[in-house]
């Protein structure tokens, strides 16, 4: 009587969605993280820019290394470690937590921003990665009915 109206067809896709719903929620936030590097800003704000790159500073008259990169590189990248930590930062995706770590030092200062460093975030609560994740969610439980 149960199979009649397809109940345990639903239980098994909820089971499913279960676990990879925060698999898929985790990537999209990541995916969403890395990408201020593409944007070089975060939340339709651009991150300031660093004074290597502005004519008549001293930063970029004088510079502590030589080589066009220093003026063309692009913001929070010298080694790309920072961006490649963001990017391999899923540590944990389970439907009770998602949970993303930078193990790189000097990842929150530049998040945050110090007296001396100016606040250049590229990970934190965001209101459209909610909306995308609300839109991921809602599509997901439609699956569920309807396979």
């Amino acid at each position: 009587m149960a199979n009649q109206f397809g109940t345990d067809r639903v239980l098994k896709n909820l089971g499913q969605l279960r676990k990879d719903l925060p698999k898929l929620l985790a990537n999209q936030a990541q995916n969403y993280f890395t990408n201020a590097w593409r944007l070089q800003g975060w939340n339709d704000q651009t991150w300031q820019v660093p004074k290597r790159r502005i004519d008549g500073t001293p930063e970029y008259m004088y510079p502590k290394k030589k080589g066009l990169g220093r003026r063309t590189r692009a913001t929070l990248v010298q080694s790309g470690r920072l961006r490649r930590a963001v990017s391999n930062s899923i540590r944990l995706a389970t439907f009770e937590k998602i949970q993303l770590i930078v193990a790189v030092p000097y990842a929150n200062y530049h998040n945050a921003g110090t007296d001396k460093l100016p606040k250049r975030q590229f990970m934190g609560d965001n209101p459209i990665l909610r909306a995308q994740q609300v839109k991921t969610i809602t599509k997901e439980i439609d699956k569920v009915w309807k396979k």
